[in-house]
């Protein structure tokens, strides 16, 4: 029997192949987008589930208080975890993390994620060890655990444990070699290292950790949390800090979609996530709105066969296993094909996701899995509808032709579905598109072309010798102009700029959280900076450190003249001798804020960034002189603004994506269409031939053959750019400076889809119109 259902479905596939190229081929391609839209979704919620008490480790992060506003900053000083773990104890256990530069052997290899740690961090977080002994090994001074991928690197041929490794000079014993952490993980980690960290007895605090408690249950989060402002006052008032500062707390499962805290780790988009997530489910609905209509109207050329069947004896039940099976196996087809694309488009995947599928890997295998049958068992339901509806035909109208006389209706209804969510779907496409234009194109008012941004080494010598450095790098030809940049001074930089921050002195002195910087002299000139009012830092005299502050500093500080005021930060004190025009320092995204630029102190100069007016061409020559100013430090550059506009790589790949989906889905519902006119055409053909023999001119057939389906396209795209509107101008109010939601949006998708639409109409319509009315009604 079932045999018979397979060789019966094959059969009818391939007698009406068009139907059948349309069905299985955009089925396949919507289970691939689904999968691979499913696999982001889920690699994006999942972030650090992986460790086995996530639901009870908290990251602990610092805030600085000011009457005006506050900030919270992610590193943390030694003592709170201590105190924390010593004082409460729902507080099981606590961690401290920090990061080091990681320069590896007499080659110094930079690697990153080589973080210092305490020894109890496999008690808290979750890295399964292939090699040692979880416990024990980083109980003892200069050890290392690896992870798999940094231990095969340097140690080739295996046995790591007990090797010696060099970094930043020092040598460290492998005591353990751990899985690789998997990528969806707040702080890459590479290798974990003895930390030897001070705890509560040391007087100063020094805030460089990630601290990180592990609760002996969830509950407990609440009331740590408000035990936190008591354990601030009582820490920092035995520290003498001239900041009021407190603490908070965040749910590690939280943090991947986390903005709140400066000096973070890269962060997820959890609007991008209910993006992508419609997207899944609009290229579903749209699949199993093709795949009824399509089945539905193939049934209409069958309604004979099936009222044979029933005259000759069959059941309804067995004219449904009958089609079930045939859309099981279109299904089954376009799940293999799927699985094919999935592999030809994965590496395009993986570019723009930055997530790689990895089909030897169990939980990746799982996710597929997982997503082909909730695909497959959508498609076998969806193909109910027309199973039911075709086993009901009754034998004298479907021998006469009589039948699905209402399901026209139906077939109407999907096809506005499938354009209003093709034509919602195009609109978001092109705000994405001028959005992503007018960032590309805005003036932010500086000029980052051409400058070479070039981290420098953490060397004293450096800064004792910064002239001598700067003078070899003019001297060499290398670079017309340079600068030298100290605390937050790279630009578009998604590290924080702002820090406490005072205003006057005495009875005016107000305290502030504003962005400020440390730069040289030349800085303003290289960047092109516009000056308002006052002098700069190269055509002023220099006597007491001098402060650049911008146009909105000025505004937030209630100054009438910003010359000559004083403002002091840690680093020291200055008296403002310019004010700038406002320039954007972070993407456009958010909005200027104040900012202060201090002039460097030549005595004890701050060093972190060379800058250098130059050229591609001339990195081979600057990685010539930098290895004999610096032979034991890597080059590490970036032109200012590659980095600047890498802020707005996220964007660019939902822009790349959209791309595809929206024109897939505009194609699967073309298709629709395309199968929809081919039967309303072949249904009337005798009707077209009839009208011909008395006179009816192929333009009246053509408008007569379009004007319902050219309603039904105007009636979805319609409703789709209204959507389509609503939720491009939400989308737009994420950026601080944005295009207007204006007629462009509307008029450009409308046009697109309803000039596709009609054309394919018009074509179908226009072979039917042109047939030999001969040919049609020979046979009557």
């Amino acid at each position: 029997m079932i045999k018979n259902y397979l060789l019966v479905a094959l059969r009818n596939m391939g007698k009406y192949k068009l139907f059948t190229i349309i069905n299985i081929g955009g089925l396949a391609l919507s289970l691939a987008s689904f999968l691979f839209i499913f696999y982001y979704l889920y690699d994006e919620l999942t972030y650090d589930r992986f460790h086995q008490r996530a639901d009870r480790i908290y990251r602990l992060t610092q805030t600085f208080i000011t009457p005006d506003n506050t900030q919270n900053l992610r590193f943390t000083h030694q003592k709170l975890g201590p105190y924390l773990q010593r004082n409460f104890p729902q507080v099981e256990q606590y961690v401290r993390l920090e990061t080091m530069d990681g320069l590896i052997g007499k080659n110094k290899i930079k690697e990153k994620g080589i973080t210092k740690t305490d020894p109890q961090v496999f008690d808290v977080f979750t890295y399964p060890l292939l090699e040692g002994n979880a416990h024990t090994a980083l109980r003892q001074p200069h050890s290392i655990v690896l992870s798999k991928s940094l231990a095969d690197k340097y140690f080739p041929h295996g046995f790591a444990l007990g090797e010696s490794l060099e970094i930043d000079r020092n040598n460290y014993t492998i005591t353990g070699v751990m899985h690789d952490p998997p990528a969806n993980s707040d702080k890459f980690i590479s290798a974990f290292v003895y930390g030897g960290f001070e705890g509560e007895e040391t007087p100063e605090l020094s805030f460089l950790y990630d601290t990180y408690i592990l609760l002996r249950s969830p509950g407990d989060a609440g009331f740590i949390q408000a035990q936190l402002p008591a354990a601030a006052e009582g820490l920092h008032k035995r520290a003498g800090l001239e900041v009021k500062m407190g603490y908070d707390m965040q749910a590690l499962t939280s943090l991947h979609f986390f903005h709140g805290t400066e000096m973070d780790n890269p962060k997820g988009n959890k609007s991008y996530v209910y993006i992508f997530g419609t997207v899944a489910l609009v290229l579903v609905l749209v699949s199993v709105f093709n795949f009824i209509n399509l089945t539905t109207i193939r049934s209409l050329e069958r309604a004979r066969e099936v009222g044979i069947r029933k005259v000759t004896g069959a059941y309804r039940s067995q004219l449904i296993w009958q089609f079930l099976s045939e859309s099981f196996v279109s299904v089954l087809s376009a799940a293999v094909l799927g699985i094919l694309f999935i592999n030809l488009l994965g590496v395009i995947f993986e570019t723009v996701s930055g997530k790689h599928i990895q089909f030897s890997n169990t939980t990746d295998l799982w996710i597929i899995g997982a997503a082909l049958l909730f695909l497959i068992l959508i498609a076998v339901a969806a193909s109910l509808y027309p199973a039911i509806i075709l086993s009901s035909f009754r034998p004298v109208k479907a021998l006469k032709g009589r039948v699905m006389a209402n399901q026209s209706i139906v077939q109407k209804v999907f096809t506005v579905g499938q354009f209003t969510l093709s034509a919602g779907l195009l609109v978001f496409l092109v705000g994405v598109i001028l959005q992503m234009r007018f960032m590309s194109t805005y003036d932010l008012g500086f000029s980052k072309k051409g400058i070479l941004a070039i981290a420098a080494p953490p060397d004293t010598l450096v800064a004792k010798n910064l002239t001598y450095y700067t003078q070899a790098f003019l001297e060499s030809g290398v670079t017309q102009s340079i600068s030298v940049g100290g605390f937050a001074s790279n630009i578009g930089t998604t590290d924080p700029l702002a820090s406490p921050l005072w205003l006057g002195k005495g009875a005016d002195k107000r305290e502030l959280i504003v962005a400020n910087i440390i730069v040289d002299k030349n800085y303003p000139a290289l960047l092109h900076l516009q000056l308002k009012e006052g002098t700069s830092f190269d055509n002023s005299e220099q006597g007491t450190r001098r402060v650049l502050v911008n146009e909105s500093f000025v505004k937030h500080a209630g100054w009438t003249d910003a010359i000559g005021q004083t403002v002091k930060t840690y680093a020291g004190e200055g008296v403002v001798v310019g004010v700038l025009k406002d320039y954007h320092f972070q993407s456009l995204h958010n909005k200027i804020e104040p900012l202060a630029i201090f002039e460097m102190d030549y005595k004890n100069p701050d060093v972190r960034y060379f800058y250098l007016k130059t050229s591609p061409d001339q990195l081979p020559n600057i990685q010539v002189l930098w290895k004999k100013l610096f032979p034991d430090h890597p080059l590490e550059y970036f032109f200012l603004d590659e980095y600047f506009d890498a802020q707005y790589t996220s964007d660019k790949n939902l822009q790349i994506l959209f791309l595809y989906f929206t024109a897939l889905t505009i194609a699967l519902s073309i298709l629709g269409l395309l199968g929809l006119t081919y039967h309303h055409v072949e249904r009337r053909t005798k009707e077209l031939g009839i009208r011909k023999v008395h006179g009816a001119s192929t333009a009246s057939l053509i408008t007569l053959l379009s004007t319902d389906f050219i309603r039904i396209v105007l009636a979805g795209t319609t409703i789709g750019l209204s959507i389509g509107y609503f939720v491009t101008d939400r989308w737009l109010a994420n950026f601080a400076y944005h295009i207007p939601v204006g007629l462009a949006m509307i008029v450009i998708p409308g046009s697109i889809i309803i000039g596709i639409a009609s054309f394919v109409v018009a074509f179908k319509a226009y072979q039917g119109a042109v047939a030999n009315p001969v040919k049609i009604l020979k046979y009557e």
